[in-house]
């Protein structure tokens, strides 16, 4: 088994104050079964749309991919 792990988002923040405003974040969780390339794929995901607070931001754009 053979899993891959996406993050991206979209966010803003206002430096020293703690606030942000998260546009959209998108999480997934992808599972390929070792050796059997005619089997499908799993896949999992997660996504938020326009959060406001104080958790809430990245700096710009963010994306982790792993392998």
């Amino acid at each position: 088994m053979k899993a891959r792990i996406y993050i991206s988002g979209l966010a803003a923040g206002v430096p020293k104050t703690g606030f942000g405003v998260n546009l959209a974040t998108f999480a997934y969780l992808e599972i390929l079964p070792a050796g059997r390339p005619t089997m499908t794929a799993r896949v999992y995901g997660i996504a938020d749309t326009l959060s406001v607070g104080n958790e809430s931001s990245t700096l710009l754009v963010g994306h982790v991919k792993t392998d």
